[in-house]
């Protein structure tokens, strides 16, 4: 499959051609857990709850796959730039081992203390603990397939082949959408698996994922080339990945925790304000998910040119890329602040505080959705320069002042469209600080200017 040569001058083209796979294949891993949710909620609330505790757990997950992913992405795109295809090989093969590792060591500790994580949630329900165990242990199976399909996109990404990516996650989630009913309900003379049936779905289907992608990764002929874990296992390569990826899984982690304790603040508000958030969050998601493609791309072009030392790209990538997403960043705020009462009507049919309490959301977080594509661009900007220290600081900073900020407003008693208020501030900083600090890293860093 052609890629694309993010080394030539046609910078909006390449960001384009780039990110719209790789926006696309966002969306498609989202739809893994709707189609989970929307099957399994037909066999009532307490399996919506089982699997919504494991959907929490695999979100840790996703953030420890975050460490060999973001180290891969960064490191093949250098390697492909200097072509330095020796290095390649090392950041591959030791970004595997590293990764095949922590998914099984992962998986143990989950076995093995799986009852005590599901408890530590507070469910009192013995069924909710029954189907989130049996749900936990099918899901523990497919773990190294679940850790190597995100390391085999970021090889894809790093190498400017963004398509292979979306056409396996693509296959994978129309086989999870089509064996999601059949094992569920025992479609077909199967046996009714139920819970467990969403589980076997979506590990086949992952499985079948990484299969794919070892395809393509034979056909493309160089990313198995030489391939072998114990001679290619580099310790300073170990370093280097180490050092970009675990910044970024930190920060992913805290969110995750952050986000956590803001919404138990929420639900002093009540149960419509925590159902407004969490249908305002998915709807804002549009915005964050399409930046994200373009911040990938924006960092593999930055990352080749980086190590090309083709200088003059890197400006112009900076320069268009931040036109584009800021684009994106306006377009979002007039449509959230414009269409919110529509759009939340969609999903929330006759309650009307937590109507008024959604549209207060995206009416409030559109004042900052151009800050929010600013914070992710330039964190893509960052990552392509081997910088991903300083965008996690100052996303981890920004997001911890959420916390005595909201209790501030919970402590006034002050209405919900505060605690929104809040969270549009400290994504303005983010977007703020990270503008500056790039800037910052420039001109300190390198001889030529932005």
């Amino acid at each position: 499959m052609k890629k694309i040569n993010l080394l030539d001058n046609r910078i909006y083209r390449n960001l384009v051609m780039m990110s719209i796979p790789i926006m696309t294949t966002s969306f498609i891993q989202m739809s893994y857990t709707l189609m989970d949710t929307f099957w399994v909620g037909k066999l009532g609330t307490e399996a919506i709850a089982g699997v919504g505790i494991v959907a929490f757990i695999m979100w840790f997950a996703n953030s420890l796959v975050l460490v060999s992913k973001t180290g891969i992405e960064i490191g093949v795109a250098y390697s492909v730039g200097s072509r330095d295809y020796k290095q390649f090989r090392k950041y591959i093969d030791t970004s595997v081992a590293i990764n095949l590792f922590m998914s099984i060591t992962f998986g143990i500790v989950l076995y093995i203390f799986r009852l005590d994580i599901i408890k530590f949630f507070n469910i009192k329900s013995g069924v909710v603990i029954s189907l989130a165990n049996s749900y936990l242990n099918i899901v523990i199976l497919g773990l190294p397939f679940t850790f190597l399909n995100p390391l085999f996109s970021g090889v894809f990404n790093g190498s400017a082949n963004s398509k292979v990516p979306f056409i396996a996650n693509s296959i994978g989630l129309i086989i999870n959408i089509v064996l999601d009913p059949i094992l569920i309900y025992g479609y077909f003379g199967l046996p009714e698996f139920g819970v467990s049936g969403a589980a076997i779905a979506t590990t086949l289907s992952q499985i079948l994922v990484t299969f794919i992608f070892i395809i393509f990764s034979i056909s493309d002929g160089k990313i198995l080339k030489g391939f072998n874990l114990v001679k290619n296992f580099n310790n300073a390569t170990l370093k280097e990945v180490l050092r970009l990826g675990i910044p970024t899984a930190f920060k992913s982690c805290i969110f995750a925790f952050i986000s956590t304790i803001l919404l138990r603040i929420i639900a002093n508000w009540g149960e419509s304000a925590i159902a407004a958030e969490n249908v305002a969050v998915q709807i804002e998601a549009i915005n964050w998910m399409t930046v994200e493609g373009f911040s990938i791309a924006l960092c593999a072009l930055i990352a080749q040119n980086f190590g090309a030392k083709n200088y003059e790209n890197i400006v112009s990538g900076y320069k268009k890329g931040l036109k584009i997403i800021l684009g994106i960043g306006i377009f979002c705020s007039f449509f959230l602040f414009f269409s919110s009462d529509y759009i939340i009507r969609l999903f929330i049919k006759s309650d009307l505080n937590t109507i008024r309490m959604g549209v207060s959301y995206l009416k409030v977080l559109a004042f900052s959705e151009i800050f929010l594509a600013l914070e992710i661009g330039i964190s893509g900007m960052f990552n392509g320069l081997k910088n991903t220290k300083t965008p996690t600081v100052i996303s981890t900073l920004s997001n911890a002042l959420r916390i005595p900020l909201a209790y501030l407003v919970f402590y006034l008693k002050l209405d919900i469209a505060y605690i929104w208020a809040v969270i549009s501030f400290c994504t303005f900083l983010k977007g703020i600080l990270n503008y500056i600090f790039f800037k910052k890293f420039i001109r300190e860093n390198f001889d030529f200017k932005l």
